[in-house]
């Protein structure tokens, strides 16, 4: 959930980051309770891992 929070930080701020994650962390436990399947944190590093992606510094 943290690599969530960070990315969606950075795009459209805290507060609606915290809901963006708060709605996912629903819906990964009703995916959870209705398939019964354990949690596995990813880590804060999930996405560039699945991507493949490092972070490009800003050209202005």
């Amino acid at each position: 959930m943290a690599c969530r929070h960070k990315r969606f930080a950075i795009r459209r701020g805290k507060k609606r980051a915290m809901v963006a994650v708060g709605q996912t962390f629903l819906t990964s436990i009703r995916h959870m309770l209705t398939n019964e399947a354990e949690y596995h944190d990813l880590g804060v590093d999930c996405f560039l891992r699945r991507t493949g992606r490092t972070r490009q510094p800003a050209v202005w």
